[in-house]
């Protein structure tokens, strides 16, 4: 595999420049943390990098936005405002920012003429941005500039079925949001090198029973649907797995790499 690239490196290929990057995954699976160490990493290859916060939850952020949703609202003044909870509240939010699409979209139009990366913050409920127009519509007016990551956190695999679950998700956002997605194991200073391999494996082999089954099929519909790529797994603790982020970054759009 090849290492990561510097500045020079990477602009020395031909690539469809800028990369606008989103990030998706289930609640707790670390994308704020994520963005924000990787952000820094970035920048000290000498990569300029911008961050755009879409979610008017979070209370403190890991990195400076160049847009940030809550200069608009926040879950606080949604729930004040409109008398909602915070399930409602945060439902509320997709149809505001469903306002705010074309304002969003010319930011990064801007922040695309200034800065080699752009990354973009999604709520952390991923079902708000699956259910809801808002994140889709914001994703169609870059997505030939644009790549998803789909983090898939390593304390939530557990059993075989549980990666064969994540794995259909990151599926479903690749079907809603029509743009190249990179699956990214996180947190993975939690697990041993060969961990995803050994679940992979249990799930091919099928253990019996009905349920048993139905998890292998599920999973036979993910290998043939998902392209085949390397699996990248990375820690925002220990920054393992950095290197291969940015070069398979680099590779979705460089003529002269690829995901395999």
């Amino acid at each position: 595999m090849r290492g990561w690239l510097s500045a020079g490196e990477f602009l020395s290929c031909w690539c469809l420049w800028v990369v606008i990057v989103v990030v998706f995954g289930p609640a707790g699976s670390g994308k704020t943390t994520l963005v924000g160490e990787f952000g820094r990493y970035l920048s000290e290859q000498e990569f300029s990098v911008a961050y755009v916060n879409l979610d008017c939850a979070v209370e403190s952020l890991p990195y400076r936005p160049n847009f940030d949703v809550r200069n608009y609202f926040t879950l606080v003044d949604i729930m004040r405002r409109f008398g909602l909870g915070p399930n409602g509240a945060l439902v509320k939010s997709m149809e505001l920012l469903l306002d705010l699409v074309g304002e969003v979209s010319s930011k990064l139009e801007k922040l695309g003429l200034l800065y080699d990366y752009v990354f973009v913050d999604t709520p952390g409920q991923l079902e708000l941005t699956l259910f809801h127009d808002a994140v889709v519509k914001l994703v169609e007016s870059f997505a030939r500039r644009g790549l998803a990551l789909f983090l898939t956190p390593a304390d939530m695999l557990k059993r075989p079925r549980d990666l064969v679950f994540l794995n259909l998700m990151a599926l479903a956002v690749r079907v809603r949001f029509e743009i190249p997605l990179v699956t990214v194991l996180t947190k993975a200073d939690l697990l041993d090198r060969e961990f995803v391999e050994r679940l992979r494996a249990r799930v091919a082999q099928g253990l019996g029973g009905l349920e048993e089954d139905l998890v292998a099929e599920l999973a036979s519909i993910v290998d043939r649907l998902e392209k085949k790529q390397r699996l990248i797994k990375v820690s925002a603790i220990t920054r393992e797995g950095f290197d291969d982020l940015q070069t398979i970054l680099h590779e979705v759009f460089c003529t002269c790499g690829e995901l395999t």
